[in-house]
């Protein structure tokens, strides 16, 4: 049997690659699910905190081919 097989946990946390990458996927998966409910995320912009519209999340996030659907 051809298994795939993951790094030990040592190097995952030794590197921290992997975990920062799979750490920013699943804030962007999120955030954009946030968005897509119609639902505006609180975020912080020069020191202050600010609700951003879902629709200004949506066309920054969004690939390009969603957008033009």
């Amino acid at each position: 049997m051809n298994e795939r097989r993951s790094p030990p946990n040592r190097e995952l946390l030794v590197d921290g690659t992997a975990i920062d990458a799979a750490v920013n996927r699943a804030a962007r998966e999120a955030v954009l699910a946030h968005a897509r409910a119609g639902n505006p995320v609180a975020t912080c912009r020069n020191g202050k905190v600010e609700w951003v519209q879902p629709e200004e999340i949506l066309a920054e996030f969004d690939p390009p081919s969603a957008k033009q659907k």
